[in-house]
């Protein structure tokens, strides 16, 4: 009788297991890339017992991955041209990547501002005169770019400084660039058009 119900007991349990949706656990999913090389690599676990090998199967599912496939299914989830773009890319230790700053300096009475290859452009301005700072087109339409300017008036005596160019403001207020000695002023913009408009203030 005990027998029968043992039995009994573990049908039941592999009905419902078997008929479970297939959930992939977070950690499988996830895998850091030090891992993902050690599978690929299928090199002997460095702790023992228990470690990982990519020949390794992966329980509860309707098939029998081993952890390699499961490896595989994640390197080709995302498409290559999306990486950078609208996923973050991977630095080579598997990391995401920071994204890339370009620090430039205006001469003392201004110039003209742009986006470059990088995803921020960081402009700073100490004024030696009153001057204009203007925003024109650069690179990178369709992506989205980020403009800073830091503006440091000198202790001694500061200096009225304009923005000119295609940018709207929140509500239509631009915001003031301080002409006191010693005051700095930091303003970030958006485009995503490449320089041809701008979003101030964000």
């Amino acid at each position: 009788m005990k027998k029968m119900l043992f039995l009994a007991a573990s049908a039941a349990f592999f009905v419902s297991w078997a008929g479970a949706a297939d959930v992939v656990p977070n950690h499988v999913q996830h895998l850091p890339h030090s891992v993902k090389s050690l599978l690929k690599s299928n090199a002997v676990p460095t702790h023992a017992p228990g470690g990982l090998a990519g020949d390794n199967i992966v329980m509860g599912l309707s098939w029998a991955p081993s952890l390699i496939d499961i490896v595989n299914l994640a390197d080709y989830s995302v498409q290559q041209a999306d990486i950078g773009a609208t996923v973050a890319g991977l630095n080579g230790s598997g990391g995401v990547t920071s994204p890339s700053v370009t620090v430039l300096t205006l001469p003392g009475t201004g110039g003209t501002v742009s986006p470059s290859d990088t995803d921020t452009t960081l402009y700073t301005l100490t004024p030696s005169a009153a001057g204009t700072i203007a925003f024109g087109p650069g690179v990178g339409a369709g992506h989205q770019k980020i403009i800073e300017l830091l503006i440091v008036q000198p202790a001694s005596s500061g200096v009225p400084i304009e923005l000119s160019g295609p940018i709207s403001w929140p509500n239509g207020a631009a915001p003031i660039v301080s002409s006191m000695p010693g005051d700095r002023t930091f303003i970030r913009f958006l485009t995503t058009d490449g320089g041809q408009t701008y979003i101030g203030g964000i």
